[in-house]
């Protein structure tokens, strides 16, 4: 008699060891005909976090061209009209780009989860039913529902995040080494800190967020 809905997962399935580059590569290839959108998306981060970075300085050069020609009466109000359109046109591009990304991303994740979940149905209307009564209902759920979603967000916040994270750590520390490299160096001296400590909280994370799947 086949289990029932809900009750834990089969034995077999808790000593399946994950081939994580393994299915990491399989992933990637499903994403072979969204490479143009994502591409686009990233380039959209990209142009963006340079924006980002950019517009300080001229924010900068705002500042100190009033407050340090405000007492003179010699403030050069055509410079004061170049910096702010240039950093109007920073903020707006800046906030036109990073819609663009989300838009092409969240679509493209969504008509990846539509096709990957065709794909896993088609598949499982291809098995036997010997599969179903060696595996538990909930099993077979949760790859269609809680496993295809967490890669659906993981595409529309993690991923997006990370990639726009880097991007953005790169770009300050340039500007950083830019502007004054004492600094930089007093910045880079903290990195191999937080890196222990990130490393010691993931070690304690990853086996609850693999005990918390196998109870999905």
């Amino acid at each position: 008699m086949p289990p029932m809905m809900g009750m834990r997962r089969h034995p077999s399935l808790n000593k399946q060891k994950v081939d994580m580059k393994k299915n990491v590569g399989l992933l990637i290839k499903s994403f072979k005909r969204y490479y143009a959108q994502i591409i686009l998306s990233f380039l959209c981060i990209a142009i963006s976090v340079v924006l980002s970075i950019l517009a300080p300085q001229y924010l900068s050069d705002l500042t100190n061209e009033i407050t340090q020609n405000a007492g003179l009466k010699a403030i050069h109000m055509d410079k004061i009209l170049r910096i702010s359109i240039i950093l109007i046109t920073f903020y707006v591009s800046n906030a036109i780009l990073t819609f663009i990304s989300g838009f092409v991303m969240n679509t493209m994740t969504q008509k990846y989860c539509k096709d990957l979940r065709n794909d896993v149905t088609a598949k499982i209307n291809r098995m036997k039913l010997k599969y179903f009564d060696n595996h538990v209902y909930g099993d077979t759920l949760s790859i269609i529902t809680n496993d295809i979603d967490q890669i659906a967000q993981s595409m529309q916040q993690s991923i997006t995040m990370l990639f726009q994270s880097i991007l953005m750590l790169v770009g300050v520390f340039i500007a950083m080494f830019a502007t004054s490299w004492q600094m930089a160096l007093a910045a880079l001296a903290a990195i191999p800190v937080v890196m222990i400590i990130l490393m010691f909280i993931m070690k304690i994370a990853l086996p609850l967020f693999a005990k918390r799947q196998q109870e999905v």
